[in-house]
């Protein structure tokens, strides 16, 4: 391995570890139950570590944060859905931006677009879930389908939340990332 490529592997583990660490504090510290939902800032993680480092880099941070802390924190159950959920967020921001990227000269409308790409496939994630989840525990399809999509309010609002600010923090910290990758 030359000196080249030992420097960019080094930098991937460096950054995947600390966006994988942010995850996990996004959902420790910055978890604010709403009535019935909960909001959190682990997808907002996700999405900017997605846009700075690259897709499965970001896919993979949030799916070590975010399915450390299912783990660690009483939702050992769903965990294997949040590794690849978070995975394939991370994975199709990533994605999306490059391929607008190269088509279209707007940073912020690409990195838009692939945010809610890939909130998108989170939420659609979430709610096959949930119909598994009912339709497991003895619900008719109809009803753990139509229950599976009235129970995203959460969702939808993280995600939200994940597009607004991961796309905004992203612009500002686009620069310096770009000069540590060097």
């Amino acid at each position: 391995m030359n000196k080249k490529s030992l420097h960019k592997s080094l930098l991937n583990i460096t950054f995947i570890s600390l966006f994988a660490a942010l995850c996990y504090i996004a959902l420790t510290v910055f978890f604010f139950p709403v009535g019935p939902m909960f909001v959190h800032f682990g997808n907002l993680i996700v999405v900017l570590a997605s846009l700075l480092i690259g897709g499965w880099q970001g896919g993979l941070a949030g799916s070590i944060g975010m399915g450390l802390y299912d783990i660690l924190n009483g939702h050992a159950d769903s965990s294997p859905k949040t590794f690849i959920l978070k995975f394939l967020i991370g994975f199709t921001v990533g994605l999306v931006y490059i391929a607008l990227s190269q088509k279209i000269k707007s940073k912020t409308v690409s990195a838009t677009v692939g945010a809610i790409c890939g909130m998108i496939v989170n939420l659609v994630g979430e709610i096959l879930w949930k119909i598994a989840q009912f339709y497991l525990a003895g619900s008719t399809f109809k009803a753990a389908t139509v229950t599976a999509l009235l129970s995203q309010s959460s969702t939808l609002l993280n995600a939200i939340i994940a597009v607004i600010g991961g796309v905004a923090l992203f612009r500002i910290l686009e620069k310096p990332f770009e000069r540590l990758k060097r």
